[in-house]
């Protein structure tokens, strides 16, 4: 799981710039099979991104501008105790 995360995030990374080339240039750029860019563009598209193949400028693209992130992020929260002492 920790490896296809790390590949969408490549491959997003690619797809911001314009920049995946056709599915055999993306593939070889990831280090992955053809068949392995299409189940891993097929998965970002089950999380509701965007992409699409763009011929004219021969990359992978967003339909609109979206955001990727995953892991847990720190939220600042106050405690009981921190209300207590105001």
């Amino acid at each position: 799981m920790i490896k296809q995360l790390q590949r969408i995030e490549r491959l997003h990374g690619l797809i911001r710039l314009k920049a995946t080339g056709n599915p055999k240039e993306c593939a070889r750029k990831l280090k992955i099979s053809e068949r392995q860019l299409y189940r891993l563009i097929d998965l970002m598209k089950e999380l509701n991104a965007p992409v699409y193949y763009n011929i004219f400028v021969n990359s992978y693209c967003y339909e609109h501008e979206v955001e990727w992130t995953y892991g847990f992020k720190r939220f600042n929260i106050i405690h009981k105790h921190d209300k207590l002492k105001k």
